[in-house]
């Protein structure tokens, strides 16, 4: 029997798979095509697919390696869940660093070192991207732009930080809010700080910071947040 979240379409990303637990090794081919030269070949990685829709969410564990991606295949937001990333774009001067709990956007075209070191544990990010990333058909020309960090803005109010396939907003409540909503696509929230409860048929469910909810696609009802919410939200949009 379907339960209540499964029947009202949206789920949460499990926090196990968030720490790590219950990866499986990723396939070799997993990675054809996305990168043209790696650092070692001695390394390995594990992962879960943890959502599939309009949307893409791949949970990931990397030994320490560097390669070399000519290309990104479609706009791709990283959040790091442990360790060290370092994006070093073609053709630009420096380095970008990226830890912990933060959060990146890759552009499509994108090209440069993709570089991931431990700290404190293992490597390990959650990437979100298009559902037919792995496409080859899709890849979009070298586009020659920059990875920029997603933040939460300092005061009230929202950044609209992508709106392409899919759209990215950076929210920062000060009062507490309730909306209805009727999706007719696929919506990925990472709660930040405060509390996002989601109500269907009078049943609540309230889900703290740090956690991972998707509203997919058909899903009807309410979403309430805690005064001083902030959360990063993607939206597909086409």
């Amino acid at each position: 029997m379907a339960t209540i979240a499964e029947a009202a379409k949206w789920r949460q990303i499990s926090p196990a798979w968030l720490r790590g637990e219950g990866l499986e090794p990723y396939p070799a081919t997993g990675f054809a095509g996305l990168f043209d030269w790696s650092e070692r070949t001695d390394t390995s990685s594990t992962h879960v697919m943890a959502y599939e829709g309009q949307f893409l969410i791949d949970i990931v564990e990397i030994e320490d390696n560097a390669v070399h991606q000519p290309n990104k295949p479609a706009d791709e937001i990283v959040c790091i869940l442990n360790g060290v990333l370092t994006l070093t774009t073609d053709g630009v001067e420096g380095e970008q660093v990226y830890r912990k709990g933060e959060f990146v956007l890759i552009p499509a075209g994108w090209a440069g070192i993709y570089r991931v070191a431990s700290e404190g544990g293992p490597f390990r990010e959650l990437c979100i991207v298009p559902h037919d990333y792995f496409d080859p058909a899709t890849v979009p020309p070298p586009s020659g732009l920059a990875p920029r960090a997603i933040r939460i803005p300092e005061r009230a109010g929202s950044d609209l930080l992508l709106d392409t396939r899919y759209t990215i907003e950076a929210i920062h409540d000060d009062a507490a809010q309730e909306i209805e909503l009727a999706l007719n696509s696929d919506v990925i929230i990472r709660v930040l700080q405060g509390a996002l409860t989601v109500s269907v048929e009078r049943h609540g469910y309230t889900y703290p910071s740090g956690s991972f909810i998707v509203l997919r696609k058909g899903f009807s009802g309410a979403i309430a947040t805690t005064a001083g919410y902030k959360a990063i939200v993607a939206s597909w949009l086409r």
